[in-house]
């Protein structure tokens, strides 16, 4: 009898407890989705990502090739009407000019044919702590800028307002790099990355869609 009693007093409180539950849910799916808008908005059509390691010995080609291809398909996935100028493009006109490293960031930009280039310097593109340590620990640290190719030279730079630029970071977990393979597909892993975070300045998303991490 005392258990019966007990257990019709619980049941309002039972109740409510349910009651607040479908209301939490409600709420959070009736709740407007918290979205962030781009930090700059791209020209639409070609757009130049050249990318430079501060340091010539940290130059990956792997890393830098992931990067572009995986920024120009977020762009195509979320509509924004930029194309980032194929990486074999720039590599070729890198190879076929010896004279390249002496270029500004606008002549390289006009002689792709773009309207502006998304340029990122690398200053610290790492994989080991030292060369021979056994496990890779990907990171890569980055300060990005919008340079307009067609512009005065003090004027060329059209995003961010800060003239170091507007850095990013990214890194992996640490993981045993038993051959080359490895070594490569991690540094693939890190650019596709390290571009959710990169691609995400320039279109307008949804705080609760996180960039994902390559497993």
């Amino acid at each position: 009898m005392r258990a019966a009693r007990i257990g019709f007093l619980l049941l309002p409180l039972t109740m409510f407890l349910v009651g607040c539950n479908v209301f939490g849910a409600m709420v959070y799916y009736l709740s407007p989705r918290q979205m962030r808008d781009a930090e700059f908005e791209l020209a639409r059509g070609r757009v130049a990502m050249v990318i430079e390691c501060a340091r010539p010995e940290e130059d990956n080609p792997v890393f830098a090739r992931a990067l572009a291809e995986e920024v120009n398909a977020l762009f195509t996935q979320h509509k924004v009407p930029t194309r980032i100028i194929p990486f074999r493009e720039l590599a070729a006109l890198r190879r076929a000019n010896p004279n390249y490293p002496s270029w500004s960031i606008q002549r390289i930009g006009r002689e792709l044919g773009a309207e502006q280039v998304l340029y990122a310097r690398l200053d610290t593109l790492r994989f080991r702590e030292t060369p021979d340590h056994p496990i890779l620990s990907p990171y890569a640290a980055m300060r990005l800028k919008v340079i307009g190719t067609n512009e005065l030279k003090n004027q060329a730079r059209l995003w961010p307002d800060d003239a170091h630029g507007r850095e990013v970071t990214c890194s992996r977990p640490p993981v045993e790099a038993v051959d080359y393979e490895v070594s490569d597909a991690e540094a693939a892993k890190l650019g596709r990355d390290a571009a959710q975070i990169v691609a995400r300045l320039f279109f307008r998303w949804d705080e609760e869609e996180m960039p994902q991490r390559e497993r």
